[in-house]
């Protein structure tokens, strides 16, 4: 199986078209998290996927402000039908709440962000992925 090692993330193994790492440590988020890099070759992730990594990991502030209204479209409806879910006045008081799961990116605009919320109930296991697409995020789905 083909590896790639890079710098700050660590080893990650060709699954088909997809460099994968379950066990990557980005500086900006504490714990481990799945980061997919997208197309490649055998020896290495696209260069573009590399870009859009660290453009990522330079701007993640930049990246949750990309994402804001859909987590906004996400909590409003779940705050609204599940009991014990702290009520936000807007998504500003989301964040801190929410725990990143995995990056699966293609390039500096074209990548998806799993999340989490510690605010979830209990047994809710889902698991929101917001896509961002020619550097917007329109669109959210939930799996789980």
């Amino acid at each position: 199986m083909s590896t790639y090692k890079h710098p700050e993330l660590g080893q990650f193994e060709l699954d088909f078209n997809i460099w994968l790492n379950e066990d990557a440590t980005p500086h900006f988020v504490d714990g481990e998290i799945i980061v997919f890099f997208a197309n490649g070759t055998e020896d290495a992730p696209s260069p573009e996927s590399l870009e859009g990594y660290e453009w990522i990991a330079a701007n993640w502030p930049q990246v949750l402000s990309l994402i804001e209204a859909q987590v906004w479209e996400y909590y409003e409806p779940y705050a609204d039908n599940v009991e014990g879910v702290p009520k936000f006045n807007s998504v500003q008081e989301v964040w801190g709440t929410e725990l990143l799961l995995g990056l699966n990116i293609v390039s500096k605009i074209d990548f998806e962000v799993t999340l989490q919320f510690e605010w979830q109930a209990d047994e809710d296991d889902h698991e929101i992925t917001f896509y961002v697409e020619d550097g917007q995020c329109d669109m959210h789905s939930v799996d789980g």
